[in-house]
């Protein structure tokens, strides 16, 4: 299925529909249209473009911009900087510059640097309020400052008054009416903010001309663009190609997902699956992100790789997350990087490397991968980057193991006669362990097994026993009132010990009435869950399990008839 999906993206990046280029400061392409919730008015999408070309907004984490949403204070002070071109703001801007600013807040180097450049100024009580929404005069007044607008008003006119008179006076100003005490949306913030910074390059004609959706590329510069895109295109269709040619060498994961025993030193099946959807048109993979519910100290490696079992690349641990919990893959945006097909799913998983018995694996870790999140760029435009967050994760809890039980089975035919008699073989069953790598001595023990009796009326079983690969026996019984089920229950471990593989008899005494057509099969069903115990509970020496990573059924054992 991934073949087709690659085949079929060829003919769709060669149609992509080009977007115009500029050779002015400023690119005005509509970019409005990468958001999950376009179009938009035409006026707030080429705010929305303007400022998306900038890189200064990249949309909410689900890909959507809602243009009619307020935003706060301190986001809107990101805006604003990140759009103006003379100011770069780094790490080391933070600090705790108001009694609501910490030093590790987002928004800190933004805020402090702004502080220090006397863009603003807080409140009367000393504070910033960076989650208090931003109104229109707030708006105009750090603008105004950040571009250094002059105007002159009367002594008593109110303090927001200069702002508005600047912004009239460079023609900035909203073309809309709205009260200055009044919140401004999200729409508004990006034709203000572009407004601010084309007039800055001496472009606002060109600006307010893409307001009304009026402004069209040079001709020249629209030759140029399609062919960057073309030599893009090509490069593109190379890659996919390649992808092609490893997925059908490859050999895909077991999806979906599963809880599972993990056995340390060894390479997991998949530990969690998702689906990615993109927007309209092909994307490269720039960044993912996985997050664990807590930190895993049993992996050794982390890998993405598709359905098809092409790998992505490495996760590695994020240096900047000190609890240890985040897991980040960068790849290089070029042709080389990973395309996915624009508004198609795609399945990825995560595979681990753990780590061995005596390097740093033990057994009983248990974890779950938390949240995935992938930062892309469109595939036919530069610098085009938004976050897809997966719409369909499974994600189940995964322990690991130092011995797993591989495999239940019964040795017998698969049918006998059916006897009446004492001390009769009920029903015969090998089980296989697998131990890790490091460890050189068996430590799978079986606890507790319960088995179901299958019988036809008239038929009845008593004196259960279980019999070991040393002939030695261990009473079993009836499960309360319920003669369908028998326990064999607190099993000794030298008794039990499945070192490699050891075969198990279950015996009892069977009578019948001698009707024709009786019946009598013994079985192993049911595998269990975390919460919920299944027919086999066992130990791998450091803890106690209460269900396998196996098929339903386990095993079934031989059935016996007249």
């Amino acid at each position: 299925m991934r073949c087709d999906t690659l085949r079929s993206m060829r003919s769709l990046l060669i149609a992509l529909a080009l977007l115009p280029a500029s050779t002015f400061a400023l690119d005005y392409t509509d970019a409005s249209l990468l958001y999950a919730d376009a179009p938009f008015r035409p006026a707030e999408a080429a705010g929305i473009s303007l400022l998306s070309n900038l890189e200064a907004v990249q949309g909410n984490p689900d890909g959507t911009f809602r243009p009619d949403r307020t935003l706060n204070r301190a986001e809107f002070l990101k805006i604003a900087i990140a759009s103006f071109p003379d100011i770069r703001v780094g790490n080391s801007d933070a600090g705790r510059c108001f009694p609501d600013v910490r030093e590790d807040d987002w928004f800190s180097p933004y805020v402090c640097l702004a502080k220090k450049r006397k863009i603003i100024g807080g409140y009367p009580d000393g504070t910033f309020g960076p989650g208090r929404p931003v109104n229109y005069a707030e708006a105009l007044k750090i603008l105004g400052e950040l571009y250094r607008y002059t105007a002159y008003t009367e002594p008593d006119a109110p303090w927001y008054q200069i702002y508005v008179q600047a912004a009239q006076n460079h023609k900035t100003i909203l073309p809309v009416q709205i009260p200055y005490d009044g919140y401004i949306t999200r729409g508004q913030m990006a034709r203000l903010a572009a407004a601010y910074r084309a007039e800055h390059e001496e472009e606002l004609d060109l600006y307010r001309l893409a307001e009304k959706g009026e402004y069209i590329a040079p001709i020249q510069e629209q030759r140029e663009h399609d062919q960057r895109i073309a030599q893009r295109t090509q490069d593109l269709l190379a890659t996919l190609e390649e992808q092609e040619q490893k997925a059908e060498l490859s050999q895909g994961p077991d999806l979906p997902t599963r809880t599972r025993h993990l056995l340390l030193g060894t390479k997991t099946d998949s530990i969690a699956d998702f689906v990615i959807f993109p927007r309209e048109h092909p994307v490269q993979i720039k960044i993912v992100k996985v997050v664990f519910d807590k930190q895993v100290k049993t992996i050794d490696t982390l890998m993405l790789v598709d359905e098809a079992g092409v790998e992505i690349g490495e996760l590695v641990l994020d240096p900047l997350d000190g609890d240890r919990e985040t897991w980040k893959l960068l790849l290089e945006e070029d042709a080389s990087s990973y395309v996915l097909p624009g508004k198609e799913g795609t399945t990825f998983a995560l595979i681990a490397q753990i780590k061995p018995w005596g390097n740093g694996g033990f057994s009983g870790d248990r974890f779950k991968v938390k949240s995935v999140s992938f930062s892309v760029t469109t595939a036919d435009e530069e610098y085009d980057t938004y976050q897809i967050v997966p719409s369909k994760v499974t994600n189940p809890i995964q322990t690991t193991v130092q011995a797993i039980l591989k495999n239940v089975e019964s040795l017998e035919d698969d049918e006998g006669e059916l006897l009446a008699g004492s001390d009769l073989l009920l029903g015969r069953f090998r089980f296989t362990s697998d131990v890790a790598v490091t460890l050189d001595r068996a430590v799978l023990t079986l606890e507790h097994l319960r088995f179901h009796i299958v019988a036809s009326e008239g038929v009845s079983v008593t004196g259960m026993r279980l019999i070991n690969g040393d002939g030695k026996s261990h009473p079993c019984s009836f499960e309360g009132s319920d003669r369908n089920r028998v326990n064999c229950l607190a099993l000794d471990p030298n008794f039990a010990l499945v070192d490699g593989e050891h075969t198990f008899e279950l015996r009892g005494d069977i009578s019948t009435s001698g009707s024709p057509d009786e019946s009598l099969q013994v079985n192993l069903i049911y595998p269990g869950s975390l919460s919920d115990s299944g027919d086999i509970r066992w130990s791998d020496g450091a803890g106690h399990f209460i269900w396998v990573d196996l098929p339903e059924p386990l095993a079934q054992g031989i059935l016996y008839q007249r």
